[in-house]
């Protein structure tokens, strides 16, 4: 039975394995290939797939690297590479997305990064601004250059790229770790309200700044930045999964007006408008998962000090508990000592009489016998006197005769 629940336990441990390298694959095979629809410029995608490739390894773990292979592998080919520079690109992407996980693992605090504001400078520095440059040495997709050398497109195309990459990782991999850690809110009625009128202020602001809805007049007073308060607003109220959403959210709606020549990003060439969604995005998604960070820390602060508060009324009721009992018990011992030294008195006292008494009678004793003793001195002396008359009289008597005769 055991060895037939083992062989069970790993078969599914296997198709759970298999589930996750095609989930893994769909989804990163997806979202590059919307990012294929609307490339620009040459070598590098408006939203590269990067952050499921680092998602991937920190919410299922490191065996599910062959998903991140075959999406990265198969949108090679839908690209139009050769097998040989999709399959090198691919290991790429691949390496590019474990060296990530791995960093972060090591360095960040792993799938929880996002809990400490220290972890996120990490996570920011070695998954979004590192692990892109571990790809370039095996070559980047392209659609025209068959060759596998990173170095030979244009500067500002690799900007954009490296740009893209970090975008993605700091956008989707907070998102997509968040949602399989909980994808379950939890929330009340009036606070699922609140975050739905979020939400729907966060998109009619982002539709106002990126798209042509708005008066002529207008737009040129319609800054990004005025998209910066719901991103604090959810980190405030909500934390880092809710604002990740919102992130997520206003990149889409930024990146939909951006790519259509729409908002004040699009007013400039159109790899430059590029590189300024793509930088506007990372730092909100930056500052809200730092600020949802310190709010969370905040608040498991304030429930720590709850906890220590309660704590330690609980542990002031116990005592104070204690202390009454004690002094109950301390009442009833002085009630008990002061009725034992009211019996102790008493017992003195009447002992004292009797000491008193017995004094009395003893002082008579040594009167009377004192008395006897003089009386008994005074016969004896009476006695003395006697003898000593009678042996006077007996010497007497032959001089009496002698004088006689």
């Amino acid at each position: 039975m055991e060895g037939l629940r083992q062989i069970a336990s790993e078969e599914a441990g296997v198709l759970q394995r298999a589930l996750a390298i095609a989930l893994v694959a769909v989804l990163y095979f997806f979202l590059g290939y919307l990012g294929l629809l609307y490339r620009q410029p040459e070598a590098a995608l408006v939203f590269p797939p990067a952050g499921i490739a680092v998602a991937a390894p920190l919410i299922f773990g490191f065996r599910v690297w062959p998903g991140v292979f075959l999406g990265a592998w198969f949108l090679g080919l839908t690209a139009g590479n050769d097998p040989l520079t999709v399959t090198v690109v691919a290991m790429g992407e691949t390496l590019e997305g474990l060296g990530a996980a791995w960093l972060i693992n090591r360095y960040a605090g792993g799938a929880r990064f996002y809990e400490r504001p220290g972890h996120i400078i990490r996570f920011v520095l070695l998954a979004g601004v590192l692990s892109p440059l571990l790809c370039p040495p095996f070559g980047i997709a392209s659609t025209s250059v068959r060759s596998l050398a990173f170095w030979v497109h244009e500067p500002l195309t690799l900007a954009v790229w490296w740009l893209g990459e970090m975008t993605s990782v700091l956008v989707l991999t907070p998102l997509l770790v968040l949602m399989g850690a909980n994808w379950r809110a939890g929330w009340k009625a009036a606070r699922a309200a609140e975050f739905v009128v979020l939400l729907l202020l966060l998109t009619a602001v982002s539709v106002a700044v990126f798209t042509d809805l708005p008066p002529v007049w207008a737009q040129s007073y319609l800054l990004p930045y005025l998209c910066l308060p719901f991103p604090l607003w959810a980190a405030l109220r909500f934390g880092p999964r809710a604002t990740t959403i919102a992130t997520g959210a206003q990149a889409l709606v930024a990146l939909w007006g951006t790519l259509r020549g729409y908002g004040l990003f699009a007013w400039s060439a159109p790899d430059k408008a590029l590189m300024a969604y793509q930088g506007f995005t990372a730092f909100n998604a930056v500052m809200g998962l730092i600020v949802a960070a310190v709010v969370q820390q905040r608040e498991e602060a304030r429930r720590d000090l709850e906890c220590v508060n309660a704590d330690l009324e609980l542990k002031v009721g116990q005592r104070t508990q204690e202390l009454s009992a004690e002094i109950e018990v301390r009442k009833e011992a002085e009630a008990g000592l002061a009725k034992a030294r009211d019996e102790l008195e008493l017992r003195v006292q009447d002992r004292t009489a009797e000491l008193t008494q017995a004094n009395q009678s003893l002082g008579i004793e040594n009167g009377q016998r004192r008395r006897a003793e003089e009386a008994l001195s005074r016969v004896l002396q009476r006695l003395i006197d006697a003898q000593e008359t009678e042996r006077c009289r007996i010497s007497r008597e032959p001089m009496m005769k002698w004088a006689r005769t």
